[in-house]
């Protein structure tokens, strides 16, 4: 989603969270995959991981599509490597 997007989301809806446009945050996200937020800290300051879709402050968010696609991503070559 575009900030665009994000914008038209919120201001059409004024009851527009980043949960109810397709983010999470960055703890939400370490918790869907299964990780200490450091190691997704980690991740993102070596370019790592799935890739952030913004950072509002000091906040960041990911788009779960994104995250998605990078676990099938990650699943793809691994079952490359099995074969």
């Amino acid at each position: 989603m575009t900030a665009q997007k994000i914008t038209e989301a919120t201001s059409a809806d004024t009851d527009a969270t980043p949960a109810t446009i397709g983010l999470m945050t960055d703890d939400q996200t370490a918790t869907y995959l299964g990780l200490a937020p450091r190691t997704l800290a980690n991740w993102r300051s070596r370019k790592k991981g799935p890739r952030p879709a913004m950072r509002i402050g000091r906040a960041v968010y990911y788009r779960r599509a994104d995250v998605d696609a990078w676990l099938d991503e990650q699943a793809t070559k691994m079952a490359a490597g099995w074969a």
